[in-house]
C-alpha cells in the first residue's frame, strides 16, 4: 500500500512492451531450463521416476495432435495447472508435513467409507453387503 507505486514504477518498463515481453519469456526458459537440470540431476540414480513425466508429455502431446484448434489452447492455464500438479506432488513426496496432512485426508476418507458400509448394511442386510462387491 505504502511502497506499491515506487515499486510499480521501478519495475514496469514505460512504454517498453518488447522489452517486458522479452523478459518474461526469458524468465520463463529460465525457469525451464532449471526444472530441466533439476530433473536430470534429481533422477540421474533412477531414471524409472521419469516415466510419469513423459505420461505427461505423452499425453499433452496426443491432445494437441487430436486438437482440431490448436491455437485455442491456452497453454498459460496448461502450464499453471502441471506446476500445481508439480508443486503438489513435490510437498507431498518430499515433506513430512505433505505426508502426514495426506496421510491423515487417507484416513479422513475410510472414515467416511466405513459409514456407507454402515449404512448399506442397514438399508439392504449384512449378509447383501458382505456378499455383493458393488457395495464396497
Amino acid at each position: 500500500r505504502l511502497l506499491g507505486s515506487r515499486l510499480r514504477r521501478c519495475v514496469k518498463f514505460q512504454g517498453h512492451s518488447r522489452l517486458s515481453l522479452w523478459l518474461k519469456r526469458g524468465l520463463a526458459l529460465a525457469a525451464a531450463l532449471g526444472l530441466i537440470l533439476w530433473l536430470s540431476l534429481d533422477t540421474s540414480q533412477r531414471p524409472e521416476q521419469l516415466v510419469s513425466f513423459a505420461g505427461i508429455c505423452v499425453f499433452l502431446a496426443l491432445l494437441f495432435a487430436g486438437s482440431k484448434h490448436h491455437r485455442a489452447v491456452s497453454w498459460r492455464t496448461v502450464s499453471w495447472g502441471l506446476g500445481l500438479q508439480f508443486v503438489l506432488g513435490l510437498f507431498v513426496i518430499r515433506t513430512e508435513p505433505g505426508f502426514v496432512a495426506f496421510q491423515w485426508l487417507g484416513d479422513q476418507i475410510q472414515v467416511f467409507l466405513s459409514y456407507t458400509v454402515a449404512g448399506s448394511s442397514f438399508v439392504f442386510g449384512e449378509a447383501l453387503v458382505k456378499d455383493v462387491f458393488a457395495f464396497q
